[in-house]
């Protein structure tokens, strides 16, 4: 019922989401990169943590504000972001960004992949069953 941010920025709450820390332990504050307030090389993501227990893990972004600028790329196996200039048009960027995550979806697991687009967002979602052996994650 209840979602509460730790920041109106989005990349100091993203750091909280990959962290579990609130913004005052992690570090992020401010939503311009040249701050130079990245998350530091100390702290373990979520990303990280997975990846020690053997999960394949992916991010697929088309904002700047959830990129490596901060240090939100640290853990993930595979980190890709189709850069604002790039592709004009944030729905075009979004469309390309799912696209990289499937094809890396469908190389990474020999799961089941199900894709839904609720009439409510522009992006589709995925679900999959992971295999016993060889865990991913998206």
């Amino acid at each position: 019922e209840f979602a509460i941010a730790q920041s109106a920025a989005t990349p100091v709450s993203h750091a909280s989401i990959l962290t579990g820390l609130n913004p005052f332990q992690h570090g992020v504050r401010v939503i311009a990169a040249a701050s130079g307030t990245r998350l530091p090389r100390e702290i373990p993501t979520l990303a990280a943590r997975l990846g020690e227990a053997g999960w394949n893990t992916g991010a697929f972004l088309s904002s700047f504000t959830v990129s490596e600028y901060y240090g939100l790329d640290r853990g993930f196996d595979t980190w890709h972001r189709v850069p604002d200039r790039a592709m004009p048009g944030r729905l075009a960027r979004e469309g390309a960004t799912w696209e990289e995550g499937e094809r890396w979806l469908r190389k990474a697991a020999s799961s089941s992949l199900k894709t839904t687009s609720p009439a409510w967002t522009s992006s589709p979602r995925a679900t999959w069953n992971t295999p016993q052996t060889g865990r991913t994650c998206l």
